[in-house]
């Protein structure tokens, strides 16, 4: 049996998102516009870049941010949750997910985006058909990587 909600309104699934970031000891960043999200996450990847894909968000305290837009959709929910359990699924960011050159272990990325999503399902207060989408959508991408 689901302790899930039936449903939730978008401010609750905001609040919700606003809440856990509290628990777990993560910024929180909500910008108003796609610009400004986007301007802060190539920021933040850059900075992964930069350090060698170490387990920088680890290590900087500082740097467990999320930075996203309102809660416009349930689908974004699931994004916010996802995001959130990079931070706080302990397998949400592996140590040799990059090589000495900062490429990408795809298969270890892999295990990471089913931690991340582990995580965003258990904390979630709903999970509907639209946030399973999101799930869909998200591991097809990498699963497409290693098919390549």
């Amino acid at each position: 049996m689901s302790n899930k909600r039936d449903s939730a309104t978008l401010i609750e699934l905001q609040q919700h998102i606003v809440d856990l970031c509290k628990a777990f000891d993560v910024e929180l960043v909500i910008e108003p516009t796609a610009t400004n999200a986007h301007a802060e996450l190539k920021r933040f990847v850059q900075m992964m870049v930069a350090s060698g894909g170490r387990q920088y968000v680890n290590a900087v305290k500082e740097e467990r941010r999320l930075v996203m837009m309102p809660i416009s959709n349930e689908m974004y929910y699931a994004v916010a949750l996802h995001e959130l359990g990079h931070f706080c699924h302990p397998g949400g960011r592996l140590p040799n997910s990059r090589d000495a050159n900062g490429v990408i272990n795809v298969k270890v990325a892999i295990e990471e985006e089913e931690n991340a999503w582990t995580w965003a399902i258990h904390h979630a207060l709903i999970w509907t058909m639209g946030c399973q989408d999101a799930l869909d959508k998200g591991m097809k991408s990498y699963l497409k990587q290693v098919a390549a």
